[in-house]
């Protein structure tokens, strides 16, 4: 009995997309949050780079696996 399953190509790619975009927004979050430390738009900016990662690297992806099937 083997621990892995088999995906499909678009499988793996789908994988691929995710990972890459959560690495992407990672890095942008990181960035601005460096850049705008130590003033008051962080506490305004925070909250729409939260929800604009999460969208793109959950809901999205979800969204595209439903639709597919």
């Amino acid at each position: 009995m083997s621990l892995f399953k088999k995906v499909s190509s678009s499988e793996a790619k789908l994988g691929i997309f995710i990972i890459a975009n959560a690495i992407v927004w990672g890095v942008v979050i990181l960035a601005v949050s460096n850049i705008l430390k130590g003033t008051d738009l962080m506490s305004k900016i925070s909250p729409i780079m939260a929800g604009g990662s999460f969208f793109s690297s959950i809901l999205l992806p979800t969204i595209m696996i439903k639709n597919k099937k």
